[in-house]
């Protein structure tokens, strides 16, 4: 005898509507020759034999069929459509037993039957059930789908009354419908009111709002979402996309995680509105010197900023600071000169401009801002030059507008940010006061080597925020930062 081969097999069930109709299943069988090469495009003889109990068991339906297969030596066929030997296939009781399929097939197309194989039906279609169990299919399938032709099914309960009617143990236990994974770490379970109960736990029909209640207490409707959207917790009648009536807990009373506000309506958390309030109350009160003068304050960016020039006289502990007598005499041989001047030495130009300082009495340890406050190094100018948008705009934007106080044309200020920079001029280390009304120069405490440091300074002519680099007995006007 020639060897035998393995036929794969793949059953499916093939069903008509109609219950007096024929029934079949599908049949699928890769068949290769003696050699195991494929058998493509050719005819096969096959021999169809139902065995019932065993795979050695009675052959309870017995036909031939001679399909083709395809060019992958695939044959398919429908069992229940050849020509029939033994019984019919519509005879076959398949509820009273356990079935296998016996394939004989002959590559050659004849009846010499060299490949045979066994395999048992693992399980029985609903609808060749239902045909010997009742009097017609309950089960009908459409392509890939299954359906239950009438009635109700029940668990739970011998006479349901809706189309899945699911009922607890006894009156008083809930019907449960659990869906979950195999070991059920991920499950939903949908509780039902109790028997007879005409409020349950989840309900929803059209036209009426999905409702969520528990029975503690009594049953109690605790969340709805209406048919237009509306959420409601806490009241059956929301007016708002989420209507909450009660007090609402969270994290201990405690808002946390809630990002910087952006839209209109946005939420903010305390402390977002506890720093607007600081910021509202530093604008508001502004700051005072030690001196008692009181100076503007204005935020940019993410920087509090003097809108006015410095004017005091003296360090945050009350110690003076130096002056010169007169305010022209030479200093450029001092070694560390700690000073400051009105302009030209004429005290109303202090009253208007601020007064003038050297790098040595700005970077002392006393502290020449205000408490809280302090002279800004050359980075935190840089911080406020990204925030204008760059040095070639920046001046434009901190001076004061007009020619009150500036020399005409007083170049692109607009004065937006509401610094009021003004052309407060400067005092060289020899004892000349220049550039008054042309020009404003402002310290930072950053070191340009042993002798020079840098400032920032701008013009009556120009909408640029230069940057320049001078002694530091220079004298130069101050905007305190705060810290």
């Amino acid at each position: 005898m020639k060897k035998l081969f393995t036929l794969f097999v793949i059953v499916v069930l093939t069903i008509s509507v109609f219950a007096q109709s024929p029934q079949k299943m599908s049949y699928q069988a890769v068949v290769r020759n003696a050699s195991g090469v494929l058998v493509k495009s050719n005819p096969v003889g096959m021999k169809i034999s139902i065995l019932q109990g065993s795979a050695t068991g009675t052959a309870v339906y017995i036909e031939t069929q001679t399909p083709t297969t395809n060019e992958n030596g695939l044959v398919t066929l429908a069992i229940g459509g050849g020509t029939p030997i033994t019984g019919t296939f519509a005879g076959i009781n398949w509820s009273t037993d356990i079935y296998f399929i016996k394939t004989e097939t002959d590559p050659t197309g004849g009846t010499s039957y060299t490949i045979t194989g066994t395999n048992q039906i693992l399980s029985v279609p609903y609808a060749l059930y239902s045909k010997i169990a009742g009097n017609g299919p309950l089960w009908s399938q459409s392509n890939s789908n299954i359906y239950f032709n009438s009635g109700n099914v029940g668990i739970g309960i011998s006479d349901p009354i809706y189309n899945l009617d699911v009922r607890g143990s006894n009156s008083d236990a809930d019907g449960v419908i659990q869906l979950g994974n195999s070991d059920l770490s991920h499950r939903m379970i949908l509780f039902g009111g109790r028997q007879n109960d005409p409020n349950p736990f989840i309900s929803w029909k059209q036209g009426d709002p999905l409702r969520f209640a528990t029975d503690e207490g009594g049953w109690s409707e605790k969340m709805r979402i209406t048919s237009d959207g509306l959420v409601g917790i806490g009241t059956v009648a929301p007016t708002s996309m989420l209507d909450v009536k009660g007090e609402i807990n969270v994290n201990s009373n405690k808002i946390v995680n809630v990002a910087t506000p952006v839209n209109s309506q946005d939420a903010a958390n305390k402390a977002y509105v506890d720093n607007l309030l600081s910021i509202i109350q530093t604008i508001q009160t502004g700051v005072r010197d030690v001196d008692s003068n009181t100076y503007k304050v204005i935020l940019m960016g993410t920087q509090f900023w003097m809108a006015e020039n410095l004017k005091t006289t003296r360090y945050g502990n009350g110690d003076l600071i130096g002056t010169t007598t007169p305010a022209t005499r030479n200093i450029s041989g001092d070694t560390s000169p700690m000073y400051q001047w009105a302009y030209g030495g004429n005290e109303s130009n202090a009253a208007t401009y601020g007064r003038l300082y050297t790098w040595y009495a700005i970077t002392d340890s006393r502290n020449i801002c205000p408490t809280g406050w302090h002279v800004p190094t050359g980075d935190e100018w840089r911080t406020l030059i990204m925030y204008l948008k760059g040095l070639d705009v920046a001046a434009g934007k901190l001076k004061e507008t007009g020619t009150t106080h500036w020399t005409s044309p007083n170049t692109g200020a607009t004065n937006e940010t509401g610094f009021t920079a003004l052309p407060g001029g400067y005092r060289n280390p020899s004892g000349t006061f220049s550039l008054i009304g042309d020009s404003g120069f402002l310290w930072t405490t950053t070191e340009y080597g042993a002798t020079n440091a840098y400032s920032y300074y701008m013009s009556y002519s120009s909408n640029d925020l230069g940057v320049i680099h001078e002694s530091k007995k220079s004298g130069y006007s101050v905007r305190c930062l705060k810290d």
